[in-house]
């Protein structure tokens, strides 16, 4: 069970505890801030972490490293809720107060797109459409 917190909280289920994981300056491999706001399971078992403002991070389970993607120049739209999906061809969508962007989790980049509004929720149907 993941909890996002001040940063993450995962619980394990087989030794029934917490592990605790937030931002360190120190640590390259830590998440990029601990306004965590959606956490995102994709078909391929990478765990995807929205942090306010910071970007998105990838997460590996195994290897217990974390990738960031900073918003670079998407920031300020980026600097409100979010909402995460994943579509049928593994891109990942972001909705926020402020309109949509797209993450291309092959090429890493993220696209704005045209839709800007306020976009509360993010549902992909049983066909993979957005």
């Amino acid at each position: 069970m993941w909890i996002s917190t001040n940063g993450v909280d995962i619980f394990n289920k087989h030794t029934k505890k917490f592990s605790h994981h937030e931002y360190d300056h120190n640590d390259p491999g830590s998440i990029s801030g601990n306004d965590v706001t959606k956490i995102l399971f994709d078909r391929s078992g990478t765990i995807w972490i929205a942090t306010d403002g910071r970007g998105l991070n990838k997460f590996t389970p195994g290897n217990r490293y974390v990738k960031e993607y900073p918003f670079g120049e998407y920031g300020d739209l980026t600097n409100h809720r979010w909402s995460l999906a994943q579509d049928k061809h593994g891109k990942i969508w972001i909705g926020t107060d402020d309109g949509l962007l797209s993450f291309d989790t092959v090429n890493e980049v993220f696209k704005e797109e045209k839709f800007k509004t306020n976009i509360a929720g993010l549902i992909v149907d049983k066909n993979g459409t957005l």
